[in-house]
């Protein structure tokens, strides 16, 4: 049963915004099972990542402050986890100074347990302003999508030289 163009298209989408594929799944997919041109794979399963990771980043940083604002008991474990998350690990850098690049450079490592999941889920324990986790998260997955694009490309024409 050959599955038509817009629900190839749609799969990318899919594949591009859940945690554990993003642009590392997505793209590759595209690219070799449904034989995209390499632009379109990227553009799709681009699209997908960033949508799911601002999504995600929207919804904990909301749903953590109205839970926050409901219960006592959630604003002591709220309170203690972002600051004890923020005493840690910010002396590695200066306050926002460097954060955005850190979360940049977090996302755009495309390797497991890193992408905009993950990056979301940082920006809003470490209480990244939402302009700045917005831009790393964009930027973040670009630059991701473009790596697994030249080495999804490398492997192709390594396969194609040594295979055939």
């Amino acid at each position: 049963m050959e599955i038509s163009g817009l629900y190839k298209e749609l799969s990318v989408i899919i594949l591009g915004a859940l945690p554990i594929s993003e642009v590392r799944g997505a793209i590759p997919t595209a690219i070799f099972a449904y034989q995209f041109p390499p632009w379109k794979a990227y553009i799709l399963a681009v699209t997908g990542n960033i949508i799911a990771g601002l999504s995600v980043f929207i919804v904990l940083k909301y749903l953590s402050e109205f839970i926050v604002r409901r219960s006592n008991q959630a604003k002591k474990i709220f309170s203690w986890l972002f600051e004890h998350t923020k005493k840690r690990h910010t002396g590695h850098f200066k306050r926002y100074k460097y954060s955005f690049w850190a979360l940049f450079i977090f996302i755009a490592m495309p390797l497991p347990l890193t992408g905009a999941w993950s990056g979301a889920i940082a920006a809003v324990i470490f209480g990244m302003p939402p302009k700045v986790a917005a831009l790393a998260i964009v930027s973040g997955v670009s630059v991701a999508g473009i790596i697994v694009i030249i080495l999804s490309q490398a492997g192709n024409i390594f396969l194609a030289q040594n295979l055939f």
